[in-house]
């Protein structure tokens, strides 16, 4: 608009202007090409996705913790000595594992800060306590008072239940103890799954998701969602079912699968057997023969449950490996479709690890529990299986896909690392005839999770060729769209149920971190994440005299050191003069990396006095001081403390982000900046390991990045499980407008595989910075 508007002036009154301009190259998110089976293109098609319809009246989902609408009586007391000694009744209005909302009587007198609540469930829901506890239904759970207001009206579903005269509260739990944290959040994963809230959630929605379960031929159990209309579906309408990608549960398909639901499909979508998610078994223990098995189970129970319809198949990466196997003897399936499949297991393990793991397998080499392709497991049994079974090379694939008699679709993603172009056209070639289209998706890396825009897009098409394949009639009726926020509610549903399942105590989750700090001192050498420090540095801007720095999560204070050297090289070319150093405070809740961090400053100080003699002086470079805090805590510090906060690639790990982002926007002072790092979702840490590789010139230090991507695994096994929640950037934003930051931008970093995101505080009034700084104590939890 202001380029037209100078030209529409220059038509008035000629002149000459100078015009400097930087063209940005057109995203073509939303652009498929399809190729011939030899790889040339025949054709060009643009696909353009018809923008979502917008959602009216819905309210933002402000919470990061699903809360269930239910009514659970309660009773309430006093939770500190001062407080009157008095008992009320109580109603829950909703719950999750961090607080509640009740209603209650406001006759009675004022509780104090803190209160008891001792919540008494529907025998149905309750769980047990542990052996050695005391046997009770109850669940007791200290809680802080966040708010009280007023309820002026009684709500029908109360009416009779509470005296006239009500008020509502919000609480936020404190757990003290890793119990009770336990039994609660089983608790939350019944009540979110009961057949009473899906059949009052169904009310509402226009898709239906079933949780339901069948067996494998070895008899182990397999959790999978049945997705459809919640208007019943005609007799012989068509099943898909999506086989998951290797390291991937149904959650990462929820989109696809109300994609095919809204347009007329039974879905089916399962997790794994000896795998991340719900189904039996651990992923230390998987092969792709586990994964044949399960999708032959899959068809056989599709087959039970509607014997007239048609059957098609998605299958991704691995996934679809094992499916060109699989059918290139079965004919259950009418139509397979591959997105990025690997057609060549030893050259996409060479690709990612840079070592030919099957031939030094063949050679005698034994490897033990080690990551393969981001996940640990026992990789001599998953090697010798996928040896033994025909899947380890091209040729093996080629067979395969000699041998089908089912069409198939392929979707080849143009910058797939995992995946050379050849190969695929050698597999085309093979599958003949049997091949209906074949899509290259440009500019796109092997997991489509990266960019939503070209996820959908191929989301779209996808669903398209299936409509063509089933519904020939109906195919140029417009796609119908699922509704976004019924998605968003059923991957936050699903998420919870995760983590419900796979909860950690505090205890075991500080051995967690404290035995991956452990490992983690190796990143140090990575170019990628020293990169990645110097961007948060960039970030906070120049650091004034005296100011104070808050490093939240430091572990093993790899940006307090960083920090410490671009100060020395700062001071050497500053003029000379006695100067105030900033003050760097850095807390963790692992008393060993706060041991480390201490050294680590040290022997880097040591380090920059050896090379800077005449300059440095032991404490002109930076003041530290360091605390054993729990971000789950409310922080130990008064308001408006720090100039400056770094919340280095913690954010996903904590339980409620949203509380401490709000603790930290709390101790920041008026116009301060935070700058936070957030991993990707289903991020791609290996290309970390791969740039590692391409510089690393020893064996140690070869040794270094196996080390690093052994402990990559144990994050992405997190993440899958529900434990970890990895934000996208639209999610990122919303916590950072919830949390009261302002002017939020964000940007990728870390080989394109994490976020960085920097905000202010607002307000223009600054207090005195304070002499030192004053830690308020912590309240203390028991382990």
């Amino acid at each position: 608009m202001i380029l037209a508007s100078l030209l529409d002036s220059l038509r008035d009154q000629p002149g000459t202007i100078k015009l400097r301009a930087m063209l940005n190259p057109q995203d073509t998110g939303d652009l498929l090409l399809e190729v011939s089976s030899l790889g040339a293109a025949d054709h060009q098609t643009a696909i353009h996705p018809d923008p979502s319809p917008v959602e009216e009246n819905l309210n933002p989902e402000r919470r990061f913790a699903a809360r269930v609408k239910v009514a659970i009586p309660a009773r309430v007391e006093p939770g500190e000595a001062s407080a009157p000694n008095s008992q009320c009744t109580a109603v829950t209005t909703n719950l999750s594992v961090h607080g509640a909302c009740l209603r209650l009587q406001s006759r009675m007198k004022p509780l104090g800060r803190r209160c008891m609540v001792r919540l008494l469930p529907p025998p149905a829901y309750a769980t047990e306590p542990a052996k050695g506890l005391k046997d009770s239904a109850e669940y007791t759970v200290m809680g802080e008072i966040i708010w009280s207001t007023p309820l002026t009206t009684e709500p029908a579903d109360l009416k009779g239940e509470l005296s006239a005269g009500t008020i509502r509260l919000g609480l936020r739990f404190l757990h003290f103890n890793d119990e009770g944290q336990r039994r609660l959040a089983e608790l939350i994963g019944r009540f979110l799954t009961s057949p009473a809230r899906l059949e009052d959630w169904s009310e509402e929605t226009k898709l239906v998701s079933e949780l339901m379960e069948c067996r494998n031929e070895k008899g182990q159990r397999i959790a999978v969602y049945h997705d459809s209309p919640r208007n019943t579906l005609p007799p012989g309408s068509p099943v898909v079912i999506i086989s998951p990608g290797y390291g991937e549960t149904k959650k990462e398909y929820i989109t696809l699968a109300y994609y095919f639901a809204s347009n007329g499909f039974h879905v089916f979508r399962y997790d794994l057997t000896n795998h991340v998610g719900e189904s039996e078994g651990g992923i230390e223990h998987s092969t792709l023969s586990s994964m044949r098995r399960d999708l032959s189970a899959l068809l056989s129970f599709a087959q039970r449950t509607w014997p007239a319809s048609p059957i098609s198949v998605v299958a991704t990466s691995l996934a679809g490996r094992v499916a060109l196997k699989l059918l290139a003897h079965d004919r259950r399936v009418k139509l397979l479709v591959l997105l990025t499949c690997i057609v060549d297991v030893q050259a996409t393990l060479l690709a990612v690890h840079q070592e030919d793991h099957i031939s030094a397998y063949l050679k005698g080499s034994k490897r033990g529990l080690m990551n393969v392709l981001g996940f640990t497991l026992d990789a001599d049994v998953w090697i010798a299986d996928a040896i033994k079974e025909g899947y380890t090379d091209l040729q093996t694939t080629k067979r395969d896909a000699a041998q089908m008699r089912t069409p198939v679709i392929l979707f080849i993603a143009e910058n797939d690392a995992w995946v050379s172009r050849e190969s695929v056209k050698e597999v085309q070639a093979a599958l003949s005839s049997k091949l209906t289209h074949a899509y290259l998706i440009p500019e796109a890396l092997h997991r489509l999770h990266e960019n939503p825009r070209k996820a959908r897009a191929v989301i779209q098409h996808l669903l398209a060729c299936c409509r063509d394949e089933f519904y020939p009639l109906s195919a140029k009726a417009d796609i119908q769209e699922p509704s976004q926020r019924e998605i968003g509610l059923q991957n936050r549903l699903e998420r919870e149920r995760a983590r419900a399942r796979h909860h950690m105590a505090k205890t075991d989750t500080v051995e967690f971190w404290r035995d991956y700090l452990s490992h983690f001192h190796y990143i140090v050498n990575s170019s990628d994440y020293w990169h990645l420090l110097d961007q948060i540095y960039s970030l906070m801007g120049r650091i004034g005299e005296g100011e104070r720095i808050l490093d939240a999560g430091c572990g093993n204070g790899n940006f307090g050191m960083f920090l410490l050297i671009n100060q020395a090289y700062r001071q050497q070319n500053a003029l000379r003069g006695k100067c105030e150093p900033p003050h760097y405070v850095g807390i963790d809740f692992v008393p060993n990396a706060l041991v480390q961090v201490r050294r680590n400053l040290e022997k880097v100080t040591a380090d920059l006095q050896g090379k800077f003699p005449t300059v440095l002086t032991p404490h002109s470079l930076l003041r530290t001081s360091f605390g054993l805090v729990d971000l789950h805590m409310p922080l130990p510090f008064r308001d408006e403390q720090f100039d400056r906060i770094v919340c280095n690639l913690v954010l996903s790990y904590l339980d409620d982000p949203l509380f401490t982002l709000r603790e930290l926007l709390r101790v920041l002072a008026p116009n301060g900046r935070l700058i936070l790092t957030n991993l990707k979702p289903h991020a791609d840490l290996s290309q970390i390991y791969r740039n590692f590789l391409n510089v690393a010139q020893r064996p140690e230090e070869v040794e270094e990045a196996k080390q690093l991507l052994n402990n990559s695994g144990r994050i992405m096994q997190g993440e899958s499980n529900g434990i970890f929640h990895f934000f996208d950037k639209q999610e990122l934003t919303m916590l950072l407008i919830a949390s009261g930051a302002v002017h939020p931008r964000i940007y990728s970093t870390f080989a394109n595989q994490a976020y960085i995101a920097v905000a202010e505080k607002p307000g223009t009034v600054r207090k005195p910075k304070a002499s030192a700084l004053r830690l308020s104590p912590q309240p203390r939890t028991e382990a």
